[in-house]
Order: structure tokens, then sequence, then C-alpha cells
């Protein structure tokens, strides 16, 4: 309780009254602020659930990537397209 006190004495004496009363937002404004910080949040949480969904989608897009590789390749040879085979370089 003498804490409270002592740090109550302190703050006013180095605080004045009408100093602390207009820093402080009224509630209107306090209300505004929580509006635009509400807003933000759920926004944030969008983009948040975008990139997880977009995230999911690479993994598994990896994922058919890596076996498609690993079926590809039968020993030490590796499978060629057809294009490739029918292909020519030179004049």
């Amino acid at each position: 309780m003498l804490r409270k006190v002592t740090c109550a004495a302190l703050l006013s004496a180095i605080i004045p009254a009408g100093q602390a009363a207009q820093e402080l937002p009224t509630m209107e404004e306090m209300w505004a602020i929580i509006q635009q910080q509400n807003v933000k949040i759920k926004r944030l949480e969008a983009q948040q659930q975008s990139s997880t969904s977009r995230i999911e989608e690479t993994e598994i897009k990896i994922e058919a990537t890596a076996e498609a590789v690993e079926q590809g390749v039968t020993g030490d040879a590796v499978q060629v397209a057809d294009w490739a085979t029918r292909t020519q370089l030179g004049g």
C-alpha cells in the first residue's frame, strides 16, 4: 500500500494533471482505434490463410514432381520424352 502511495505521489509530481488528461484519447477515439485494429487483424488473418493454402498446394506439387522424377528414373538411365528422341541439333 505504501508503494502505491509513493508511486502515485511521484507520478503526480512528474506529470502535471492537465498534460496527462490531454494525452489520453477519448472513448470515441479509443473505439475508432479498436475498429481499425480489428480490420487489420481480419486482413492479416485472411492473408495468413491464403498463404497457408498456397503452401499446401506447393507441397502437393513438390510431392507430385518428386514422384514423377522417381518414376522417370530407371536404374542409371533417364527416360527421355518422345519429342527428345525425334529432335536433332545441327544443320
